[in-house]
């Protein structure tokens, strides 16, 4: 088909674009809420899996990799790639609230995480939302009563609007999508914790995320990124007395370890059942993002130097890890064997899938190697579509080389490249370190565990399902 569509073409670089992108645009996968099963987990909890095209021989699936790429740009206000339906992408004490892995088994990845809140209990009518716990964001967003299945909301729970109208609107903009709404505030309480007059958007038209799993996002980043001039749900239980410590934590599992019903965030302290070991303190370089210093990349033991040094945002709304465009060059360049797959301003890898632990990259902060499980770095092997569209985009040589291979075959990366720029200062090339960073490691999100009362991230071996070459 794609044959057909660009042969007419061939000698217009702008309409081989556009034909691409109309190709890409008929790769649809139906919707998610409409593609769920029920089924028990080996804890005798409930979870909900995907059943979305499942591929039963472990293949990477092209459309659901690119169209996660896809939401990480969106969300960073990036161009996007060619049109493909965006994945989604979870008194002063402590309190752990339960994450959904909302695995997504076509592309074989931990796509987010989500937990539940309720909203407007001091109104007598408490409502219960589903959430993404972003901390790449900071808005808190839920579907309000006039934002139907028309109006980009699949949600069946609206809110009822019986908080404080604050007769404002708010648009947060994620590039290819965004969200309209009106201000309000309202009490919302996660894991028993409740924030009084806490500001939300009830959405009342949304473009871009239809496929959620969640009925709405609460950003966990800091205050001065929210569009709509409030203080994050953390903040505000910081502020409210509502904390014994001015710190949450994630514990993120991971379908293919079977640890997914263990995921967890907890708000106000950690739960030290789910790691071992000091946490490494990482001192937040700018406020906005959870932004950390990556002072290299460590591959094979190979000290990579400066042109992977940057700055890293620990996102846990975010599926992939996503480097600087020259630093996943040089990533790559150090695992034998690996070629980069060119879509526009954004670079998948294909490896060698037998590439061994050691030739993974280690992400150095504070002077440690941080690295990733091989469970969280393959995708699984590439195929045909992937093939299909690397020659039909001017990549005939690279995806001859793919097909020939006789050995063990190639995989997709879930380590992509993409120059994205901070919205903190318009100038600064982030790594955005997804899941896929963050499921190896226990995630302590501090606001004064830094020297001198600063923020800080701390990471710490997870007791189980992390990072295990060392």
């Amino acid at each position: 088909m794609l044959h057909l569509l660009l042969s007419s073409v061939r000698d217009d670089p702008r309409a081989v674009k556009q034909a691409l992108a109309d190709f890409m645009s008929k790769l649809q996968l139906p919707s998610k809420k409409r593609c769920y099963e029920r089924q028990e987990d080996h804890s005798g909890r409930t979870r909900r899996t995907s059943t979305l095209g499942k591929r039963t021989d472990g293949r990477a699936d092209t459309a659901a990799i690119l169209a996660s790429l896809n939401g990480t740009l969106s969300k960073y206000k990036q161009s996007p790639l060619p049109p493909i339906p965006p994945l989604s992408k979870i008194q002063k004490r402590d309190s752990n609230e339960p994450l959904t892995d909302n695995f997504e088994a076509d592309l074989g990845e931990d796509i987010d995480y989500f937990g539940f809140g309720i909203i407007g209990k001091g109104d007598g009518k408490p409502q219960k939302f589903s959430f993404v716990f972003d901390t790449g964001s900071s808005d808190f967003w839920i579907p309000g009563p006039a934002c139907t299945a028309d109006e980009g909301c699949n949600g069946t729970t609206k809110y009822d609007e019986g908080g404080i109208d604050l007769h404002s609107v708010t648009t947060v903009s994620y590039g290819s999508g965004q969200i309209t709404g009106e201000d309000f505030k309202d009490d919302v309480t996660v894991a028993d914790l409740t924030a009084d007059y806490q500001t939300l958007i009830s959405v009342t038209n949304a473009v871009g995320f239809t496929t959620t799993g969640a009925d709405g996002l609460m950003g966990m980043a800091f205050s001065n990124l929210a569009q709509d001039n409030g203080t994050t749900f953390f903040e505000n239980l910081i502020a409210q007395g509502k904390v014994r410590h001015h710190e949450f934590s994630f514990f993120l599992g991971r379908n293919k370890s079977e640890t997914q019903s263990l995921s967890e965030l907890t708000l106000g302290g950690r739960d030290t059942t789910k790691f071992r070991g000091n946490p490494t303190v990482i001192h937040v370089t700018e406020q906005g993002f959870w932004q950390v210093a990556i002072q290299n990349v460590i591959v094979n033991g190979t000290n990579l130097g400066v042109a992977t040094t940057g700055q890293g945002a620990i996102d846990t709304g975010t599926t992939l890890l996503i480097a600087p465009i020259n630093a996943s060059l040089a990533i790559f360049d150090a695992i034998p064997g690996s070629i980069a797959l060119n879509f526009g301003a954004e670079i998948l890898f294909a490896f060698p899938c037998n590439t061994t632990a050691n030739f993974l990259p280690q992400f150095v902060m504070t002077d440690k190697a941080f690295g990733l499980n091989p469970l969280d770095f393959n995708l699984g092997p590439l195929d045909e579509i992937f093939l299909e569209l690397l020659t039909e985009s001017g990549q005939k040589e690279t995806a001859k080389q793919l097909a020939a291979d006789d050995d063990d075959g190639f995989c997709i990366s879930a380590v992509a490249g993409a120059d994205i720029v901070s919205a903190v200062d318009g100038q600064t090339l982030l790594y955005v370190m997804g899941d896929t960073f963050i499921k190896n490691w226990y995630s302590i999100f501090s606001f004064t565990a830094a020297p001198g009362g600063k923020p800080a991230v701390l990471l710490a071996e997870q007791a189980i399902g992390g990072y295990y070459f060392h």
